[in-house]
């Protein structure tokens, strides 16, 4: 929308640009526009003819009378394959159903604003897909104009290194949902350009923060001149994983060991037909510097081992990196599905 959630723009519809789609939102009242709202916070509103569209609705949205194809304890799911439509049911029963052009979430029910994220963008991973576009649970920042990857399960400290980033002068492109393409062989990343959200200790007096609304973690979302816009080729991957006695820390990985960090933090792994794309992608990043990252197991100093983390990724891809396509071949066989990320 713009630096500022625009709740009546998305009541009233409008067309906003994700990844170089053109994405037309509504909803249906109120505060379902916030809802949404809160999810694209920073994106440009573009002039152009949707390419597909986002409906977020107070009505009821049927789901097939089979039993769910995959379920966990936060989310069943759907595929019918003569419509090639996604279905999905989370927790207090909010729905959705997504076809290539059309993703409708909702139900009659007042739901929480992080259910209504949380669906959308499962559903929205599945939408993009279908145009040619991966969704990963990660984030990114930008050295020398282009773009490190980093993915890693909710907690692993996303936002941490993207914030340590920023405020090292490097772009963030996201903190937390990374949009990913081949385009012509490259690699290429763009953000879903919703707020950098940091606990509220870590940035405590930063200007323009705000509470992240329904935050289990009670979050803050830094304003927009936290983030850059645009698509950029990538540099580099950096696989988060847990705490290390150790401290800060970047290891080399290769191999099987990349495919299966790109394919875990992708909701649309189940879906037969997009797998020879996504594993092209992970091959792609695959021949690129790729590290394992840790930090420390002291809470109190996860800012600090961030901006060093930072300082030795910013060392890596200047001293390993060469400007350039990347490309490849799918990887071996993916393990069963994994649960969505959480939003």
């Amino acid at each position: 929308m713009s630096a500022e959630p625009d709740p009546t723009a998305v009541r009233t519809g409008t067309v906003i640009d994700v990844a170089g789609l053109a994405l037309a939102v509504h909803a249906d009242d109120d505060a379902r526009a916030e809802a949404i709202a809160s999810l694209f916070r920073h994106a440009t509103i573009v002039d152009t003819p949707p390419d597909c569209t986002l409906r977020v609705v107070a009505t009821p949205i049927e789901l097939p009378a089979t039993d769910p194809d995959v379920e966990t304890a936060e989310l069943a799911q759907w595929r019918t394959t003569a419509d090639d439509t996604l279905w999905l049911r989370a927790a207090g029963d909010l729905r959705a159903r997504g076809t290539p052009t059309e993703l409708v979430v909702g139900g009659p029910g007042d739901f929480p604003t992080r259910t209504y994220r949380f669906v959308v963008l499962v559903g929205l991973a599945r939408l993009l897909a279908d145009h040619g576009r991966h969704l990963l649970h990660g984030a990114a920042f930008l050295i020398d104009g282009r773009a490190v990857v980093v993915l890693g399960n909710t907690g692993m400290g996303k936002s941490t290194l993207a914030y340590a980033a920023h405020r090292a002068g490097l772009g963030v492109i996201a903190d937390d949902a990374v949009i990913v393409h081949l385009d012509d062989g490259t690699v290429r990343i763009a953000g879903l350009a919703r707020p950098i959200s940091v606990a509220a200790d870590v940035a405590p007096a930063l200007a323009g923060a705000r509470p992240v609304p329904d935050d289990l973690r009670a979050r803050v979302e830094l304003p927009a001149d936290t983030l850059v816009g645009g698509t950029h080729p990538a540099a580099a991957l950096v696989v988060l994983e847990g705490p290390d006695p150790g401290g800060a820390a970047l290891a080399p990985i290769a191999g099987v060991e990349v495919l299966h960090a790109v394919i875990r933090v992708d909701p649309t792994l189940a879906d037969a037909q997009h797998r020879p794309r996504l594993f092209a992608i992970a091959g792609a990043l695959g021949r690129l510097p790729t590290w394992r990252a840790h930090r420390g197991t002291d809470p109190a100093r996860a800012l600090d081992d961030a901006r060093a983390l930072v300082t030795l990724i910013v060392a890596g891809v200047r001293s390993t990196s060469t400007p350039g396509d990347a490309g490849g071949p799918p990887g071996p066989t993916p393990p069963a599905p994994p649960p969505a990320p959480r939003p």
